[in-house]
């Protein structure tokens, strides 16, 4: 086999790996869309930035699509033209990929405030513990029997915001410093509506503090963790996995596009031969 062969076979088996890696990453992308209440959960983070992450997930599973099918069509067909596009295409998302990164390590010293006062920020917009109608209060009611954990750095935060405040508003305890979705739940899987069931609740007695000290073991996190905690240890617990992912794909796109530079290069000697 011909050192033009080996890189057009290479390259084709390549490509059809690169179809899946967009297939992947075109399930995630949906399965976050279409999880209940995780869009409600990044409305609760107050940034467009991370709103859209999902939506650039599904499109970069588009996009490799769209590569891997300029590869196949290329190397199938030794057409010089569409190998030459699927170069340039290839080179401009790996600078994209250079400049994203360098922006995240100029950015992440802000992160952590930025969240922080993100979060501070969409507890004022908490209406009541059972309304639906507001993705603010969906939100957070998710988040906190999600990820177990209580306002942004404690449940003191409550106490502060206009549901706190205001005894006006409905409440399932009269008076509670903290709604019901800072008590712990028997299952954090279980899927809220809004419209909270206090029987999916472990003890909401004790979770107020009836016969236990204030903060308890019937709390969220056992009331002394905080949704931005949570959110943070979530994010860290699995940064190693997609940094991993990221540098798996640059080197993916690296050999693709030394495959594609290796079968451009020997059209063109085929074309002088003939």
């Amino acid at each position: 086999m011909t050192c033009s062969s080996a890189a057009k076979s290479v390259l084709i088996v390549f490509n059809c790996l690169f179809f899946i890696v967009g297939a992947i990453l075109l399930a995630v992308g949906f399965y976050v869309l279409f999880t209940p209440y995780s869009l409600e959960i990044f409305a609760v983070l107050d940034n467009g930035i991370i709103q859209a992450g999902v939506y650039c997930i599904i499109v970069i599973g588009v996009v490799i699509f769209i590569i891997a099918g300029l590869g196949l069509c290329g190397a199938l067909c030794q057409s010089k033209p569409l190998i030459v596009i699927y170069l340039v295409i290839i080179f401009v998302i790996m600078v994209t990929q250079v400049g994203i990164c360098a922006a995240v390590v100029q950015y992440r010293t802000r992160v952590n405030t930025f969240v922080s006062e993100s979060l501070i920020g969409t507890m004022d917009n908490y209406i009541n513990e059972n309304s639906t109608n507001s993705s603010y209060t969906v939100g957070w009611n998710s988040m906190q029997i999600y990820f177990e954990c209580c306002g942004t750095n404690g449940y003191q935060d409550w106490s502060n915001t206009t549901w706190g405040r205001d005894n006006a508003i409905f409440k399932y305890r009269t008076g509670a410093e903290y709604p019901i979705t800072c008590c712990a739940v028997t299952d954090t899987n279980v899927v809220f509506s809004g419209m909270v069931e206090p029987s999916g609740f472990r003890d909401t007695d004790k979770c107020y503090g009836v016969g236990e000290a204030i903060p308890n073991m019937y709390m969220a996190g056992n009331g002394t963790t905080g949704c931005f905690t949570a959110f943070e240890n979530y994010v860290v617990s699995n940064i190693q996995l997609l940094g991993a992912v990221g540098i798996g794909l640059a080197a993916f796109e690296i050999i693709l596009f030394i495959l594609g530079l290796v079968v451009c290069c020997t059209i063109d000697k085929k074309e002088e031969v003939v």
